[in-house]
């Protein structure tokens, strides 16, 4: 699953092309996630992770337990604090970054995604 969190519709607009993976809208930072997922998110200000992001993720020790890698979203235009939620994310859960897209991305994004995910989730819970 990907778990994602989306301001300007960038992410939910990459989200809706990856239509072989199970997703879901981060609404209420109160739920938890039972298995394992990727998250995907935005990136708020000058490089920090969004609060519903922080308070996802600081509800539940599962649903730290269970993420295996971060994407974000961001522009280049930040210079330096592009995508800066990942790595901050990445960093402080030990988590790979999966993969940092310019705005809405283009199909390599997608597919490092898919393949990422087949490699880390689907393959994962088989071994």
């Amino acid at each position: 699953m990907i778990a994602f969190v989306s301001r300007t519709g960038n992410v939910r607009n990459i989200v809706g092309k990856l239509v072989a993976i199970p997703t879901m809208e981060i609404t209420d930072s109160s739920i938890e996630i039972n298995k394992p997922y990727f998250l995907f998110t935005y990136t708020d200000n000058l490089g920090d992770i969004p609060k519903i992001v922080k308070d996802f993720l600081n509800h539940s020790e599962v649903n730290r337990e269970n993420l295996k890698g971060v994407i974000a979203s961001g522009n280049t235009n930040f210079g330096r604090y592009y995508c800066g939620s990942a790595i901050e994310i990445s960093q402080w859960l030990k988590v790979p970054i999966i993969r940092t897209i310019d705005l809405r991305g283009n199909q390599d994004d997608i597919d490092t995604i898919v393949s990422s995910y087949k490699t880390m989730i689907i393959e994962g819970e088989t071994d």
